[in-house]
């Protein structure tokens, strides 16, 4: 069973965050008190019999608490599920589980199912005669005077399908659900340090399996049956001093009506593990007194050791880590990151995994459709924040996307994209903004994106239009905008990958006549020229060796690379490529004049999208006409 959406309302710090989307492995991630350990917390009371503490309740102002919660669970049937129909929903695919509780009341536990419209029908036996009579008169039938041949007729009209059913949610004991439910295992940043905990907790699960038994026919699952004779009798114990309990309470407080307790019987947390001891050399000691190292790897040892057991049993299993890198060096992180993934890829395995973390080892290693960010807007509210894109695309940032610096973590975190189609501009760019800004784009969050390295390029550009399209800037040859353009990204092409005229008209700025190199002036072109690749006749390079290409049907920086090639000293030719020529650009440009206008623009414009603070050192004068 698969825990597929969460929604949460009036919990810690979530007022109302509905069907956040859960996968096979699922990573939240944000800021300090985003609410990143809190989702993992609600999964456990979704899970367990854990109830919220009175300070959990949503506070929505200084004086003012909610007093209801609620977490809802929508969970998808696997093939190995079996499950009584009652809890199923209307396509007997999944399970909604509802439970709420009140700061003053009883908690309640809801499935969402196909049931009676009139709710009597499920309560028949506890109605009173009259109640009972009503209830089948509305079928049409003549109720019988015996209470026994009442319960008859109900039976009759059940199998008849005269009582008329709707989908709603129904009320149950959550203890009657909870034995088909994920087993819940929740692993904390600190847990390496009581490694002892980890084995009582798993040595529970052991013996919880070892007395259950399922029956073939419900798919109910009960304890053994010796054990159903042993509870039976520490039920009935219980409930003299439950009794006894209640009328005590009330006789202490005459204002009460009436009082509920709820106790469970669990036999499996009758096991306990403690005293862990080791001995490595000078005899056993307890393990408090070794060092954070061993801790360490006998934390990581026993988390192989959890996976080998659900092998083993086969048990479906929703686990959550939080924070678990906090203690990792990059080695252990990488082999911890790599079981978890291991784990939830694996057929063999009915295991989901939950991670709240911070660490790039896990984000960026992480499907992105795993990836959920939550954000937190100025008045505190919180949002998830995924990928919008279909699988094959979210598949491809985790195979393809990294190598064009379109990663997990740049994805959620970054906070611009330019986007280029060459070499060149990947290699001049990066300089250029350093001598305008005096910082590099890194440390403000701009990222740069060379298509032309990427067999894959429409991908990237379909998972930023998707995503990202408000925070994209890009930088393109001027042919790009001829129709008959070999180029990559015409505007027509932008088009069908979703980008609107108006979009490309304000985000789009286009490079010299025809390409990034002639955007260039000669005078500086020349300096490249005579500093670099001096003629091998020994004369200066001049403007007519680089003028003579500016020419309507001629490839600039292709014939000014072949002439270079042909005319300078042999020692310099190999370096003759367009990638290191506009390096060299990069370095000799120090001043906004020397930088083509189009740069400049989309430099100022990715920063404003980035919230990137103060002016460029030397202003650049605004651009008529940037994009198309």
């Amino acid at each position: 069973m698969l825990l597929s959406k969460l929604s949460v309302k009036n919990y810690c710090c979530y007022e109302d965050l509905a069907n956040v989307p859960c996968h096979q492995l699922t990573v939240f991630i944000g800021e300090n008190d985003a609410g990143k350990s809190v989702l993992l917390d609600t999964i456990e009371i979704l899970l367990t019999d854990r109830l919220p503490k009175q300070g959990e309740y949503y506070q929505k102002n200084d004086t003012e608490q909610a007093e209801e919660l609620t977490i809802i669970g929508e969970f998808e049937l696997q093939s190995e599920d079996i499950i009584p129909e009652k809890y199923l929903s209307e396509d007997k695919k999944h399970v909604k589980l509802t439970k709420k509780f009140a700061l003053t009341g009883r908690p309640s536990c809801y499935v969402e199912a196909v049931g009676f419209k009139d709710e009597r029908v499920s309560r028949f036996a506890g109605l009173n005669a009259g109640e009972q009579k009503e209830v089948l008169e509305s079928t049409g039938q003549q109720p019988a005077a015996n209470a026994t041949l009442r319960t008859a007729q109900l039976n009759t009209a059940i199998r008849n399908n005269l009582f008329p059913r709707e989908v709603k949610n129904i009320e149950i004991q959550f203890s009657e659900l909870k034995p088909y439910l994920p087993r819940f295992q929740y692993i904390a940043s600190t847990d390496y340090k009581n490694p002892d905990t980890i084995i009582e907790k798993n040595l529970q699960d052991v013996v919880d399996q070892a007395i259950r038994i399922i029956n073939s026919d419900t798919g109910e699952s009960q304890w053994h049956e010796h054990l159903q004779k042993v509870e039976k009798i520490i039920r009935n114990a219980l409930q003299t001093k439950v009794d006894e309990i209640k009328e005590i309470l009330i006789q202490a407080n005459p204002k009460l009506k009436d009082v509920s307790l709820s106790t469970g019987i669990d036999f499996s947390r009758s096991v306990t593990a403690k005293r862990l001891m080791l001995d490595t050399g000078d005899g056993l000691q307890m393990v408090e007194a070794f060092g954070e190292g061993t801790k360490k790897k006998l934390w990581m040892g026993l988390l192989d050791w959890i996976k080998g057991q659900e092998d083993v049993s086969r048990i479906s299993v929703i686990r959550v880590y939080d924070e678990p890198d906090v203690n990792l060096d990059y080695a252990a992180e990488r082999k911890l990151f790599s079981d978890i993934l291991d784990t939830t890829k694996c057929s063999e395995f009915r295991t989901q995994v939950f991670v709240a973390t911070h660490t790039v080892t896990f984000i960026d290693r992480a499907p992105a459709k795993s990836v959920n960010l939550i954000n937190v807007d100025s008045t505190g509210k919180r949002s998830i924040q995924y990928l919008e894109s279909d699988d094959s695309l979210k598949d491809f940032l985790s195979e393809v996307g990294r190598s064009v610096g379109i990663s997990n973590s740049a994805l959620f975190y970054e906070r611009a994209f330019i986007v280029v189609e060459g070499e060149s501009e990947e290699q001049s760019l990066p300089i250029f903004y350093s001598n305008v800004y005096g910082r590099s784009m890194i440390e403000d969050g701009i990222v740069l994106v060379n298509l032309r390295t990427c067999g894959a390029w429409s991908s990237v550009l379909r998972i930023l239009q998707s995503n990202k399209s408000h925070i994209t800037v890009m930088l393109l040859d001027t042919d790009c905008k001829d129709p008959n353009s070999s180029g990559y990204i015409t505007s027509d092409k932008l088009e069908e990958f979703g980008y609107p005229r108006d979009w490309q008209n304000s985000n789009c700025f286009y490079m010299g006549n025809k390409e990034f190199e002639d955007a260039f002036s000669t005078s500086d072109i020349i300096a490249i020229l005579n500093s670099h690749y001096p003629r091998a006749d020994t004369t200066l390079w001049e403007d007519h060796h680089v003028d003579q290409f500016r020419l309507p049907n001629i490839k600039f920086s292709t014939q000014l690379m072949q002439e270079i090639r042909s005319q300078a000293e042999k020692r310099t030719r190999p370096a003759a490529r367009k990638p290191d020529f506009a390096e060299k650009l990069a370095l000799h440009c120090c001043t906004n004049k020397q930088i083509p206008n189009a740069i400049l623009e989309a430099f100022k414009l990715a920063r404003a999208k980035s919230g990137c603070p103060g002016d460029v050192i030397e202003s650049p004068p605004s651009q008529a006409n940037s994009a198309s």
